[in-house]
């Protein structure tokens, strides 16, 4: 059994065999790869569509933000300015007890100034003792004038 070798023409009719059996497999694999795409560009269209709806209503969003930024920083401007002016309840209290020394003040000047004009009015005898007492008695600082 010899063996025979190829010639130059058997070589190329194999060649050429496998590059259309290559040929035919490509132009399946193309048209196997073009059924996989099929629609892709329709599919990318609906959600770039989708895209953008979104994208509007997060600009209107946006605008709608900007908006309630600018209203509370005017709130905020507000806040500042009434804070700083009002009055809190250690103020309140210094000045209720500034108010309350200063109206003792004032009413123990005015008992002094009474209880004076009483010793008068007794001294000339115009009332007694028991009735200046009585009088005293009905003063804001009776207590302090036992008599």
């Amino acid at each position: 059994m010899q063996h025979e070798e190829p010639t130059m023409t058997d070589v190329l009719n194999r060649i050429d065999g496998l590059h259309q059996a290559m040929d035919t497999r490509f132009t399946g694999l193309e048209k196997e790869i073009k059924a996989g795409f099929e629609g892709v560009e329709e599919d990318f269209a609906a959600v770039n569509e989708e895209f953008n709806v979104i994208r509007e209503k997060l600009d209107t969003l946006d605008g709608r933000l900007t908006g309630v930024e600018t209203r509370l920083t005017g709130v905020e401007t507000r806040l500042t300015g009434v804070e700083s002016t009002m009055v809190d309840k250690p103020y309140l209290d210094r000045a209720l007890a500034d108010l309350k020394t200063d109206l003792t003040a004032d009413m123990r000047q005015q008992d002094k100034k009474t209880n004076l004009l009483i010793d008068a009015i007794e001294r000339n005898k115009v009332i007694s003792a028991k009735e200046a007492g009585a009088i005293r008695s009905a003063g804001p600082f009776s207590s302090l004038h036992p008599r």
